[in-house]
């Protein structure tokens, strides 16, 4: 699919999908992206296709829970146009009763003000405001090495046994394994995090003095942080596995002499 992925939150993040070579158009692939995010967590999710980062936020952002909103060039000014200038990605508390006091109420009126106004205004941000009204963003999606590789799981209906934890805790060691041997990386702290039905959380950590990425041993530490901080009454509704001090698994080309 792609490798140039932005993560922006634990729900979202960018993908720069021009080079898909995978499927034939970008809604196949956003359509199969929302059928594998349904099948693997139960739930909706959105999807902004333009030709840069603020115009897919805004398009992500536009049909929600489970749609799929498309800009092309040729739309972008015409889909900020009608958006409420309240929806602006940037706007917030502090910038909407100014704007409004200048009587802009959506994108057009925004992009009738000039650029000076808006940067003597807000700075900055009145420079990108200038620039967001136009449908320009000209950010790159900016690909991060990750410092943690972590999977968690919210329950509908909280867990009330043993059985239960055990079972979700053996299935987040295998995603989270999955994961680094996906990534190439090992770490060597086990973060597991315990949310109960009264929404308390709670972490508790171990570092080992090696690297580990396989899940037998991630299972195991996980096991062993849970028999530490559960609590006296089983009513468990997120669990979650985390592996951080995360480090690339470096391999080495070995010649081997296979004529002795």
């Amino acid at each position: 699919m792609t490798d140039l992925v932005e993560p922006v939150a634990f729900d979202e993040a960018y993908l720069d999908v021009t080079a898909n070579h995978h499927f034939s158009s970008t809604i196949q692939l956003a359509l199969w992206l929302q059928q594998q995010i349904s099948a693997q967590t139960h739930l909706t999710s959105s999807i902004g296709i333009s030709y840069n980062k603020f115009l897919a936020k805004q398009a992500s952002d536009y049909n929600k829970p489970a749609g799929r909103t498309v800009v092309m060039p040729e739309q972008a000014l015409l889909f900020l146009d009608q958006l409420p200038i309240g929806q602006f990605r940037g706007v917030g508390k502090k910038t909407l009763p100014k704007l409004t006091d200048l009587g802009v109420t959506d994108g057009k009126t925004l992009r009738q003000l000039n650029q000076q106004t808006l940067i003597d205004l807000f700075g900055k941000m009145g420079f990108l405001l200038y620039q967001h009204a136009r449908g320009v963003d000209n950010r790159p999606v900016a690909v991060r090495d990750a410092k943690s590789i972590g999977k968690e799981r919210t329950y509908g209906a909280v867990l009330t046994t043993e059985e239960q934890v055990q079972n979700q805790l053996q299935f987040l060691a295998n995603l989270v394994a999955t994961a680094l041997q996906k990534g190439q990386k090992h770490g060597k702290t086990v973060v597991l995090k315990v949310r109960d039905r009264d929404f308390e959380t709670h972490t508790k950590r171990v570092t080992m003095d090696h690297y580990i990425q396989d899940e037998a041993t991630i299972l195991a530490a996980a096991q062993e942080l849970w028999q530490q901080e559960k609590p006296s009454e089983l009513l468990i509704r997120l669990l979650g596995i985390t592996v951080t001090n995360l480090d690339p698994i470096q391999y080495e080309n070995i010649d081997l002499n296979l004529n002795q």
